[in-house]
């Protein structure tokens, strides 16, 4: 079953004890965790808010009685269920909150057979509502908010019927950028990446079916270009650049900036696609070297060196770079990266970078692990002797 259905479960639920004693299993069911805001345990209750089969007290009652506050802002379950002027049966607060609670309106009807049960609710929601109104917002406010952040769920998953869904419910697809834009546009991740848990069972035409429909809406790629192009080159995707490319993102206004983003992530497809469409400028290709060489990537330093890179007047920053570079986000398991930073600068003096130059000397010396680094660049077969003979001295 679809995480998104996990509620189907309650379907046919009539009193929150029915609800209240199958929760945490079905929760357990889904690999999902009461207890921890994770974000597949926000979207599985924006889902249940939104589609599940219950009527909005019974869900409204059964989001007070079982989700923790901690877990989940509660306040967006009240701007799509406690609809205080629909046709919901309302009766009397109990009377331990009725002095206080019946002056933030009416009490619905929380259907239970535990009487404790139903209670606990209610005074959960009376405090929510004496909550909107010190806070000046109230249920459209955070009506709003709900169907913003459902159509954000719809983005991440590629689901067309939950984005129109939010639309129809007064979601604005321009409160969608960049954020939920962002997320369409990086489409299905590289294989070498960690796929996100929503992209399951889905591929880069599902999520270019989504930018589609908002582009019908008025959605204008080519203004977005920045969002859209970096996201894709971000994650590596070379199939949704030059989707994104055809349907009018600009890459001569993003190109450069997705080509640094991509070298940063050692996107290799990425900036080969980039570069032979055209995305080769000097500047670009300067910035998405040093971009490369912070990434400690030897392939695509090389890539750009053949597209026309130079180091130029960045000879001793690139070096710099190398020394400090600790890029643990794209290398698991490693924690000093010696070997990788000794074999990038051996790969930079080869290219004419001036090992012997003052800046470089005082970064290779307050490197992390600076002598192990120097040791590693002093026993390196790659190194030209006049260069081990600078850096024989620079650890004396």
């Amino acid at each position: 079953m679809n995480l998104l259905d996990w509620h189907r479960v309650f379907d046919g639920c009539a009193d929150l004890d029915a609800i209240h004693g199958r929760w945490q299993d079905a929760a357990q069911a889904h690999y999902l965790n009461p207890g921890h805001a994770t974000p597949e345990y926000q979207d599985t209750l924006l889902s249940f808010i939104a589609t599940a089969a219950l009527p909005a007290p019974l869900k409204l009652g059964a989001l007070l009685a079982c989700v923790s506050g901690y877990d989940f802002d509660l306040r967006l379950a009240l701007g799509v269920l406690d609809d205080l002027n629909d046709d919901t049966a309302y009766t009397d607060w109990p009377a331990a909150l009725a002095d206080t609670a019946g002056l933030l309106g009416p009490c619905p009807v929380f259907a239970a057979r535990d009487p404790a049960l139903a209670h606990f609710a209610l005074g959960r929601l009376a405090s929510l509502r004496e909550a909107l109104r010190w806070n000046g917002q109230d249920h459209a406010h955070w009506r709003a908010a709900f169907w913003t952040a459902y159509a954000a769920l719809a983005c991440r998953w590629a689901d067309a019927a939950a984005l129109d869904l939010a639309l129809a419910r007064g979601a604005r697809f321009e409160d969608l950028v960049p954020h939920a834009l962002d997320v369409l546009a990086e489409g299905i991740h590289s294989p070498a990446l960690d796929a996100p848990y929503y992209t399951e069972d889905r591929s880069n035409a599902d999520y270019l079916a989504l930018i589609d429909r908002l582009r019908a809406l008025g959605l204008d790629l080519r203004r977005e270009s920045v969002t859209v192009l970096v996201a894709a080159a971000r994650v590596d995707n070379a199939q949704m650049l030059e989707q994104l490319a055809a349907r009018g993102a600009d890459l001569a206004l993003a190109g450069p900036q997705a080509l640094v983003t991509a070298a940063s992530r050692a996107a290799h497809d990425a900036v080969a696609w980039l570069l032979e469409h055209g995305v080769n400028g000097p500047g670009a290709l300067d910035d998405a070297l040093l971009a490369a060489v912070s990434a400690l990537d030897e392939t695509l330093v090389e890539m750009l060196f053949d597209a026309g890179a130079s180091l130029g007047a960045l000879q001793e920053q690139a070096l710099c770079t190398a020394c400090a570079a600790r890029p643990f986000d794209l290398y698991n398991g490693e924690t000093e990266f010696i070997v990788q930073r000794a074999d990038m600068l051996v790969l930079l003096a080869g290219r004419g970078a001036p090992m012997d130059h003052p800046r470089f000397i005082a970064s290779l010396r307050s490197a992390a692990q600076g002598p192990r680094l120097l040791a590693a660049l002093g026993g390196h077969p790659g190194l030209e002797a006049r260069h081990r003979q600078v850096l024989g001295a620079a650890a004396a």
